[in-house]
């Protein structure tokens, strides 16, 4: 007996390479791809046909995540997260952890909070705790010290961005 609700998908989209992360808009109408290529790819629920495409091909698309009010879009980015501005289909913020807008550890999964205000990643490398005297990072756990190695980061969403 197959189990209720399960059987032939509604629609198959037709993805051009290999996907490694979805996410729904929040009015359910768009679902956003992405994978090794960087391009995030926006699909209309609707009729299954692609409506845009955010090119960037410097970083792999592992996570995506929609802010609560649609109007922003957070993607895995390397040491970092980029944040799109849907309507403009532009980047609008980097949301990393050092100057250069990249840092050494890979950012996994993203989570806004139902706010919007902000974006918790997962990553593979190790969250510091700031020196008491100047407030500033310590250096991170050895590298084969997988408990000093793994954290969340959790960043306040710019005020200019869309979120």
């Amino acid at each position: 007996m197959e189990p209720y609700g399960q059987g032939d998908p509604r629609r198959n989209l037709a993805l051009e390479d290999v996907t490694y992360a979805v996410a729904f808009s929040p009015d359910s109408k768009t679902l956003a791809t992405g994978g090794p290529g960087g391009d995030v790819r926006l699909w209309d629920v609707a009729t299954g046909r692609l409506k845009a495409t955010l090119a960037n091909r410097l970083v792999e698309a592992r996570d995506l995540a929609f802010s609560p009010d649609g109007r922003s879009l957070a993607v895995t980015a390397d040491g970092g997260v980029l944040l799109w501005n849907l309507a403009d289909r532009r980047p609008s913020a980097i949301l990393a952890d050092d100057d250069t807008g990249y840092g050494d550890d890979e950012v996994r999964e993203l989570a806004f909070s139902p706010d919007g205000r902000f974006l918790a990643g997962s990553t593979t490398g190790g969250v510091d705790e700031p020196d008491e005297d100047s407030g500033t990072p310590d250096e991170y756990g050895a590298p084969d010290d997988a408990e000093a190695n793994n954290g969340v980061r959790l960043w306040e969403v710019p005020s200019g961005s869309a979120a």
